[in-house]
């Protein structure tokens, strides 16, 4: 027992002292060990990192250390075995961009057990091994969209970043620069969506974008399901209580629903919109759905109010008008699941990703992260695959792999004269070639019938015979 103590006490000293950075991880994906050289990379030291738990995301707005132990997470299948050479990197708190490339060894005990993971970094930085115009080219072997995710969150740093603004399009660009410009100012705005396609998410971005801590109250109301008195009572309380005290930050209170407020409620806000509350009181934001169920007797707005709500307008796009999105979309909300979930996943089989891809969103937002989270809950590996998602993509899989067959148009013409042409030969053949006879069973006339015969090009079956009155029939 002595003799393995010193043994481990010599390897712990050996591992400490190397100028390799390295470090530990167990099975629970913590941090168990981490020397000197791999600690002054994340400029802190190896005891503080020591039992922070790695997972796989690339969520930024968290404690610094915390965000090291996301940036040295390997990808969930060397858990499953299988060594992997990548990047990890963070942001530290002075702005500093570290990459490092690192080698993943899975430790196992036994086939099929792994108990801990081995990382070993370059010396060098990303921006030594490499060209620095090449350093965007450059893509980690095992979780691409991973990276590329990390470092879009990096670029567009903000104090809360929902999932929905996740994307490069254009269309989603346009609504940050105008959440920025609504939180810089107290003037109402209107957000309108299809349903469940993250306007509360952007409400609260605009309330929290510019704020310090502590934050200024925020106050969502359901209009549709609140009844009038309550609103008004509710509102009223707000307003009295953002007058009587000094808040150095602008409260918010977020319209939901608001095509369904009461008239009395209507009129309230108007009175209080009139006075023209300055930044530093009250900002109203209304969730506007734009909801094709919804009857138009149901819209009770008034154009008054309507025009005073919204001063300022952000119309979130559908999944369709910011399909370039997708990819990235889909791997954060993966990554955000594994903040939480014991099982961590990496992110899609291409087959998979191809039938989410290839699907007829309708444009909820909502709709997309119930589909993903369906998938993550029957993903047997550490990616999801085409099984793990719901029924209805593998079906119209199948439906593109095997379409059905598109009718062939008829011409009538052409599919009658065919007709004609199979029952007068019949005719003739009863008739033993005897054009009058064969005229008289399908009770034409001759200069009729011979007409016919030469339109559709009809030889005699047998030679002509003379008339006779034998009874035939078809």
């Amino acid at each position: 027992m002595a003799r393995s103590r010193t043994t481990l006490t010599v390897l712990s000293k050996i591992l400490r002292a190397t100028r390799q950075p390295l470090f530990l991880l167990d099975r629970d994906h913590r941090i168990v060990f981490i020397n000197r050289a791999c600690a002054e990379i994340a400029e802190t030291k190896p005891e503080d990192l020591i039992g922070q738990e790695c997972r796989y995301h690339s969520e930024i707005n968290l404690p610094y250390l915390a965000q090291v132990a996301a940036g040295m997470c390997p990808p969930p299948e060397v858990f499953a075995g299988k060594r992997a050479r990548g990047w990890i990197g963070w942001k530290t708190p002075s702005g500093k961009v570290i990459r490092r490339v690192a080698e993943f060894f899975p430790l196992e005990a036994s086939r099929n057990r792994t108990v801990g993971i081995l990382g070993l970094l370059e010396s060098a930085a990303v921006e030594e091994l490499v060209p620095s115009n090449s350093i965007k080219k450059l893509e980690p072997s095992f979780d691409q969209l991973h990276w590329k995710l990390r470092q879009l969150r990096e670029e567009q740093l903000t104090k809360f970043d929902p999932l929905v603004l996740v994307g490069k399009s254009a269309a989603i660009q346009r609504v940050r620069k105008q959440i920025a410009l609504a939180a810089s100012s107290a003037v109402p705005v209107m957000i309108r969506s299809l349903p469940q396609n993250g306007a509360e998410e952007v409400a609260r971005a605009i309330h929290l974008h510019q704020q310090k801590p502590p934050y200024s109250p925020y106050f969502p109301l359901d209009c549709q399901k609140l009844t009038a008195e309550l609103l008004t009572e509710t509102l009223r309380e707000i307003f009295r209580r953002v007058e009587r005290e000094a808040i150095q930050q602008p409260s918010t209170i977020v319209l939901q629903k608001a095509s369904y407020l009461p008239q009395e409620v209507q009129q309230l806000l108007i009175q209080e919109l009139k006075k023209n509350r300055a930044v530093g009181g009250l900002r109203i934001l209304t969730l506007w759905e734009i909801d094709k169920k919804q009857k138009d007797t149901d819209l009770t707005l008034s154009s008054e109010l309507l025009t005073s709500l919204s001063i300022l307008q952000i119309a979130i796009p559908s999944l369709t008008e910011r399909f370039e999105d997708l990819p990235l979309l889909c791997q954060a909300i993966l990554e955000h699941q594994n903040l939480t979930e014991t099982t961590q996943i990496t992110g899609f089989q291409e087959e998979a990703f191809e039938m989410i891809m290839n699907h007829a969103w309708v444009g909820h937002f909502e709709e997309l992260k119930e589909v993903l989270e369906k998938a993550r809950d029957q993903a047997k590996q550490s990616e999801i695959r085409p099984d793990d998602l719901p029924s209805i993509f593998r079906q119209a899989q199948e439906a593109n792999v095997y379409p059905t067959e598109i009718p062939q148009p008829i011409q009538l013409e052409d599919y009658l004269a065919q007709v004609e042409k199979e029952i007068i030969e019949r005719a003739l053949k009863i008739a033993g070639g005897k054009k009058a006879q064969a005229a008289r069973l399908l009770g034409m006339n001759r200069p009729k019938f011979y007409r016919r015969l030469e339109q559709l090009g009809i030889e005699s079956l047998f030679r002509e015979a003379p008339d006779d009155d034998e009874d035939l029939s078809l």
